[in-house]
């Protein structure tokens, strides 16, 4: 196994935690990190949904989620922005 996959089985736990003990933006600061670490990061978005559907309100428009907005932002820059950078 190279570096980054067991860097990666590390740091999955740490945000699966995140979730559950530390505040919603925290975790998606560490979902951000993780986009800029690995090549491929599905996870953050796994992760992200999951954030929703625990912490997510059940009633008002859907686009006032900060939740929501933030799991549209983490896509968007490690699917669109990220292929653009030279890291």
């Amino acid at each position: 196994m190279s570096w980054s996959k067991n860097f990666r089985f590390a740091f999955m736990p740490v945000i699966l935690l995140s979730v559950f003990i530390l505040p919603w933006w925290v975790t998606a600061i560490l979902i951000l990190v993780g986009s800029f670490l690995f090549k491929i990061f599905i996870e953050g978005v796994l992760i992200s949904i999951l954030i929703q559907l625990f912490y997510g309100r059940d009633s008002g428009p859907i686009y006032l989620n900060a939740i929501l907005l933030a799991i549209i932002a983490i896509t968007l820059i490690e699917f669109v922005l990220k292929p653009r950078l030279r890291l």
